[in-house]
């Protein structure tokens, strides 16, 4: 969800109040807890161009089952209504009073647009998965240890997923590969 609103911090990270049930991702608006695990980020706060003059530009990633895990099916409208409104829920009970009323304009990313934008098999904005035995070190290394020469980088990979974590194992990757060039190029 990208919404232009007033608000008066930059980053959040809101935990669910049912920590071990939150890592299950929603495929249907009953199986959400009662306050889910989200980002949100309002980069006005440290870019002004962001938004309008007295407005912020914000972002919410709340996490959902992907196509593949709700059984192949890419209509999450109820899904993102109620996930929404957890959400203002969720920010209301902070102290937040954002109110739908405020909400300018929204534009909502949608599991099938993810794969059909950037070609993510179900939808899976977090790659592999988004688990915890699927963060950091459980993700799949840089170097594949079977197949020589086969690297890995990006968001299914380590470190894991997120714009400075994908930029962190591009530049392990190619680190990696200079290393590895390097050996190899002295034992020649």
């Amino acid at each position: 969800m990208h919404a232009a609103a007033c608000l008066a911090f930059c980053q959040l990270i809101a935990a669910a109040d049912q920590y071990k049930a939150s890592w299950d991702r929603a495929a249907t608006p009953q199986d959400f807890v009662h306050r889910p695990n989200f980002y949100l980020h309002a980069p006005a706060r440290t870019d002004p161009s962001a938004a309008p003059p007295g407005c912020e530009s914000i972002m919410v990633l709340l996490p959902v089952a992907n196509i593949q895990q709700r059984g192949g099916n890419d209509d999450y409208d109820a899904v993102v209504t109620a996930g929404r409104q957890l959400v203002l829920q969720t920010l209301q009970a902070a102290g937040v009073g954002l109110q739908r009323a405020d909400i300018l304009h929204e534009e909502v990313r949608q599991p099938a647009e993810w794969r059909e934008m950037y070609g993510l098999e179900h939808g899976a904005a977090f790659g592999l998965s988004h688990g915890l035995d699927q963060l950091a070190m459980f993700r799949p290394p840089v170097k594949e240890p079977q197949l020589r020469g086969l690297y890995f980088v990006g968001a299914s990979s380590r470190p894991g997923n997120g714009v400075p974590l994908v930029m962190m194992g591009g530049r392990l990757a190619a680190e990696r590969v200079l290393k590895d060039a390097a050996a190899a190029a002295a034992r020649a």
